[in-house]
């Protein structure tokens, strides 16, 4: 179970790295960028990404967890 600890422990890490450099991304977009070509704005994206990696984080602790 070591190996699995520490392999969870690995991914939180980064994942972590990922959601903090999407959140300082997403704080220095400059404002008025046109939307994507789809209509969405591009705040949008990176604030989804932001959240998709954080609910990823949580799934991975909830399995640090229980190891």
């Amino acid at each position: 179970m070591a190996g699995i600890d520490y392999d969870l422990h690995t991914v939180a890490g980064k994942l972590a790295l990922c959601a903090q450099a999407l959140r300082e991304a997403n704080q220095t977009l400059p404002s008025g960028l046109p939307p994507c070509d789809d209509g969405t704005e591009l705040w949008c994206v990176y604030f989804g990404a932001e959240e998709a990696v954080r609910e990823a984080l949580a799934t991975v602790r909830g399995a640090m967890a229980k190891v």
